[in-house]
């Protein structure tokens, strides 16, 4: 994983598997019954004699050649599936379920980092993701996690570090749009009581200017939660809207935000078909 000294060329998700393993997943997204769904193996470049793996007791050979392949494993109303790697040195980066319409969001989140991990990933390897499985829209949001000392205000490095990265996928995803979502707030104990970070306003700031400067679309979810202190009034309302960390919304305070972008991304749309 992203946090595995040396590790290079994981996947988006920021793990790689590989061994003679099995799993079972399911896809709880699909209400209907009998909608046909492909299951597709997301898998790097196949080694050693024996390629293949066994999807719901059915053997199937690996013949992708490229560093990131996509291949149907079955296409059919089940929705779920059990894995077995038969060839335990070939890559393997994860399933994926997709029924002929709809729209498929592949979620990666990695507890702690701040997108400069990403830079583990070079051009060739993204490209091959790219070939593999085209993305309409790419969402970056990180921040929080610079937030880690209370009285920091300069973040300077961090551009330094994560502009490359942003650079990189712009290039090598070239017919995908970006989004990059600025960090939301949390709070520090300041004489006693929890406020804002004093380093958000610097953060938020720097992120638009690299939004900016990469031609990405920009949504600050600082402003969206209310602003200064907004994390203090959701963890104190009743029902709470975030934990008590003053870091993390709740289940409830995720609903509000979700449904927020949502809403921000349709009136743009709006704003975009007048325009046409």
């Amino acid at each position: 994983s992203f946090k595995t000294k040396g590790a290079t060329n994981l996947y988006l998700s920021g793990h790689i598997f590989t061994g003679n393993g099995s799993g079972s997943y399911t896809d709880n997204t699909i209400k209907q019954p009998n909608i046909s769904v492909q299951k597709n193996l997301i898998y790097g470049k196949p080694k050693g004699s024996e390629n293949t793996i066994t999807a719901n007791g059915r053997e199937i050979s690996l013949s992708g050649t490229e560093d990131v392949n996509r291949q149907v494993l079955l296409n059919d109303a089940n929705y779920s599936l059990k894995i077995k790697n038969n060839s335990g040195e070939t890559p393997i980066y994860g399933v994926s379920f997709e029924s002929e319409k709809g729209i498929f969001v592949d979620n990666f989140s990695f507890r702690g980092i701040t997108g400069a991990e990403l830079n583990k990933l070079n051009e060739d390897f993204l490209q091959s993701v790219e070939k593999a499985n085209h993305y309409d829209l790419i969402i970056f949001q990180y921040g929080v996690n610079l937030l880690f000392r209370p009285n920091d205000t300069d973040y300077t490095y961090y551009e330094k570090l994560i502009s490359p990265v942003f650079a990189k996928f712009k290039k090598s995803f070239p017919d995908s749009d970006f989004l990059l979502v600025s960090a939301a707030d949390r709070a520090f104990r300041y004489e006693g009581t929890y406020q804002s970070a004093k380093g958000l306003p610097n953060l938020l700031e720097m992120q638009a200017k690299i939004a900016l400067d990469n031609n990405f679309a920009f949504y600050n979810q600082f402003a969206t939660m209310g602003g200064t202190n907004s994390i203090v009034k959701w963890a104190e309302e009743k029902p709470s809207l975030a934990n008590k960390d003053y870091v993390h919304p709740n289940g409830k305070g995720a609903d509000i935000l979700g449904e927020k972008l949502f809403n921000a991304v349709q009136n743009e749309f709006k704003k975009y078909n007048k325009k046409k």
